[in-house]
């Protein structure tokens, strides 16, 4: 999705381009028409966030610092994105998860930091 919304079988999925592909990204913008009484979940590759669409969103899903990949970078990585890896409670009863992934950057190593394939189960409240 590249700064969109959609609905699939009654949930908004948001998505928004990563800006190594683009420089235009609007969170705000992309999750205006999402709907309070649906659940929406927001792709963002990066682990950012735009404190104006917390309450937009439901779940952010997003990657890209994969927790540093080799020690001592993930307190490198830590700066720009202090959320690097897990699940982190926001405001307005959103959330967001960032995944370590399995991939690599650069070298193809990992030391400290794990690889992760998630699995997220969506269960409705009724």
């Amino acid at each position: 999705l590249q700064n969109e919304l959609v609905e699939v079988g009654g949930i908004e999925i948001a998505g928004v381009n990563d800006p190594a592909r683009s420089t235009a990204i609007d969170d705000f913008k992309t999750l205006a028409t999402a709907t309070a009484e649906k659940f929406t979940l927001f792709l963002k590759h990066r682990p950012w966030i735009d404190p104006q669409s917390i309450k937009q969103f439901n779940l952010q899903l997003s990657g890209h610092a994969h927790r540093g990949q080799i020690f001592p970078f993930n307190l490198l990585t830590g700066i720009p994105y202090p959320l690097q890896d897990g699940l982190y409670p926001l405001a307005k009863d959103s959330y967001l998860y960032t995944s370590r992934g399995t991939g690599c950057w650069g070298p193809p190593m990992r030391l400290f930091s794990p690889p992760e394939i998630t699995v997220i189960d969506l269960v409705s409240e009724q």
